[in-house]
């Protein structure tokens, strides 16, 4: 550190006098930091005041720093300010010195006089007057500005001053350079000889910038061990020169040997910065997702008829909760979200609602989500199939469509091989059944044989309980028979 020094010059002639480094201003000398001025201007004014084309800068007296009494004589202090001024003398150009001053130890820089005459000698010439000197030098300790221009004399050695509320203070136990070992301690006077910054607390801890992913990645060319926190995924980020990781380690994936599935990790997962807990929790506790399944009232997977209309469809989703609590329940129609239940249960039950478009046709079908913040899972798929139905039974030879639908019995089913018992008494079997469908390939007796070809195939039109006319094939027995429980089977 550098070391400055104030002579207080006690006498009845008030002179001053500026070389380069130092002030004689008001009776006091100080010695004073270099810089560049084209013209400096003595103050105060008086008899002996001069202006000296030097390139120094006066320094106010506000930034005088810390006074301390010394037992310097007034030679001592003497060499040391000529030899600060020697040390400016040697920074100018030699065309701008002269070393004969008529009292030793003085310099000419640009025609005027600087320095301090070994002698003091009374000469007016030489603007001084034989004085009475009490020495009052700036101990070699921290530097800086005070309202007063003058330190506080209690600082410590080490202390890092800042403009209090009172005015210029210290902290010396919280706030300390280590001017040794070049080492800031903040919350501690003894930092670590190893540290160029030593934090230290059992009350509060460090906060680094806390940014967004975004605004991470907006940082332009960032320095290997940048560290950030990331407010978008709750962790300390480090740029490690070539991107961005999470702190606490880096990706695995379980890759080699073959990986198999262990508890709750999948094999071929990926792991990025997990802590123990977490990945104990993985094969311990592994996460199962909610369950969902749909039921409807009138109940779905029976085969209704064409002209059955569900005119409302009450849609009943049992949830199930397994890991995490269930906070989401929707209902759906062909695809489509037609309702979200406003408060689901947490821990799982039966969610109800009721759709009253009505269901007319085939394809329309009814699903339900259930999610519990970490999947959404769909449940099965449930709708109502609508048919034309199939006739049998006994009567008289060629029946019309109309005594088809009015006399035999109705099966509402879908295509499929179908199985008759009837008594027919003088009349002849009857199988009728949607013309879409395709025709029959065996007609079996009771008894097993092949009777195929003791049947007439033909078409009619009979009317659908939806008032719809629909063309019908329809299988006629050629002998009239009579019969008890006798059984037919007819094969498609």
């Amino acid at each position: 550190m550098k070391r400055a020094f104030i002579l207080t010059i006690c006498s009845l002639f008030v002179f001053s006098v500026v070389w380069g480094g130092v002030v004689f201003a008001q009776n006091t000398i100080y010695i004073v930091k270099k810089k560049t001025l084209p013209t400096i201007k003595i103050e105060p004014q008086t008899p002996h005041a001069q202006t000296v084309q030097t390139k120094t800068v006066i320094v106010p007296t506000q930034t005088i720093v810390r006074q301390v009494n010394s037992g310097l004589s007034r030679n001592d202090i003497i060499a040391i300010i000529n030899a600060q001024i020697a040390k400016y003398i040697a920074t100018l150009p030699p065309s701008h010195v002269t070393n004969n001053y008529s009292t030793g130890g003085s310099y000419i820089v640009d025609n005027n006089p600087i320095g301090i005459p070994t002698g003091l000698a009374d000469s007016v010439g030489q603007g001084l007057h034989a004085l009475d000197l009490r020495v009052i030098a700036l101990e070699n300790r921290t530097q800086g500005t005070s309202t007063s221009g003058i330190f506080n004399p209690a600082f410590a050695l080490g202390s890092v001053a800042f403009m209090g509320s009172a005015g210029l203070t210290e902290d010396n136990a919280n706030f300390f350079y280590d001017s040794v070992n070049h080492a800031l301690g903040l919350g501690t006077n003894t930092p670590d000889t190893t540290s160029i910054l030593d934090l230290t607390s059992t009350t509060k801890g460090f906060l680094p910038p806390r940014m967004t992913t975004a605004e991470r990645d907006a940082i332009v060319s960032p320095a290997a061990g940048l560290m950030v926190f990331n407010t978008t995924d709750k962790a300390l980020n480090l740029y490690d020169g070539v991107g961005w990781t999470a702190l606490g380690g880096s990706s695995y994936t379980n890759a080699n040997p073959t990986p198999i599935t262990l508890g709750g990790i999948q094999s071929g997962s990926t792991f990025t910065a997990q802590t123990l807990q977490n990945m104990f929790d993985s094969l311990l506790y592994p996460y199962i997702a909610p369950s969902i399944s749909l039921s409807a009232n009138p109940t779905t997977g029976t085969i209704r008829e064409f002209g059955n209309t569900v005119t409302t469809t009450t849609l009943n989703g049992n949830t199930t909760k397994h890991t995490n609590n269930i906070t989401l329940v929707d209902f759906y129609r062909n695809g489509v979200l037609i309702h979200t239940q406003a408060s689901p249960f947490a821990n799982g039950g039966t969610e109800t609602y009721v759709d009253t478009t009505p269901v007319t046709t085939n394809g329309v079908t009814f699903t339900a989500r259930a999610g519990d913040g970490t999947q959404t899972i769909t449940s099965n798929t449930i709708g109502y199939t609508f048919v034309y139905p199939f006739y049998y039974g006994v009567g008289a030879q060629g029946l019309t469509g109309a005594q088809i639908r009015s006399t035999l019995t109705s099966l509402i089913k879908t295509p499929s091989n179908t199985v008759t018992v009837t008594s027919p008494t003088s009349q002849v079997f009857y199988l009728a059944y949607p013309d879409t469908s395709p025709a029959l390939t065996s007609i079996l007796d009771t008894n097993g044989f092949e009777t195929f070809s003791d049947y007439t195939l033909r078409t009619v039109t009979i009317t659908g309980l939806d008032g719809t006319p629909q063309t019908y094939k329809v299988y006629e027995y050629k002998n009239v028979t009579t019969q008890v429980n006798f059984t037919n089977t007819f094969k498609f």
